[in-house]
């Protein structure tokens, strides 16, 4: 096979693995589904104000309705267990991200349940908390950060938020769980 043609195919592999787990779950929203929303009138003075997050968020029974709403449509296929996806913000509510639009959440799924390293809901929990301390340190700008994570969440937080995070020597906490 020639060079060309080689080099097409990885391409095209690679795109697909960074969309699916193995088992075909959904590693990525589904834009037509969730492209994402930023919260009107949300500014990086709002991030900056403490408990803005909390102050937001949706009501707990809000995003279980949604989950189970979204599980029971197949956004993530068939068969999988309720426990096994995190109802998420594509862009976070850290990133002024729409705490209450269905075009900003979706049933991501856990490391626990097949989802490859970096692609899981806790590796984009690590992400948004990393990509949260660059924007109020001014390193990230705002609307780059929601129109790059919204547009393709992996690639976003390995090429951007990732070396930037080393680059000024942040690190995201670590949880109950976490490898070492």
């Amino acid at each position: 096979m020639p060079l060309k043609t080689t080099l097409a195919a990885l391409a095209l592999l690679c795109t697909c693995l960074s969309a699916h787990a193995l088992d075909g779950r959904v590693l990525k929203p589904r834009p037509e589904l969730t492209p994402g929303e930023a919260a009107p009138g949300c500014s990086l003075a709002d991030l900056r104000r403490p408990g803005y997050s909390h102050s937001v968020r949706p009501p707990p029974g809000f995003t279980r309705r949604l989950k189970h709403d979204q599980m029971a449509s197949g956004y993530q296929g068939r068969g999988l267990r309720y426990s096994c996806v995190e109802e998420d913000h594509l862009i976070p509510i850290g990133w002024c991200g729409n705490p209450h639009s269905e075009r900003n959440l979706w049933p991501q799924l856990r490391a626990a349940c097949g989802a490859p390293e970096g692609a899981s809901a806790e590796a984009k929990d690590s992400c948004e908390y990393l990509g949260f301390e660059l924007l109020r340190a001014g390193h990230l700008d705002l609307v780059e950060a929601q129109r790059g994570v919204a547009q393709d969440w992996i690639a976003y937080c390995r090429d951007v938020v990732t070396p930037m995070a080393v680059k000024f020597h942040l690190e995201a906490p670590r949880h109950a769980g976490d490898p070492e």
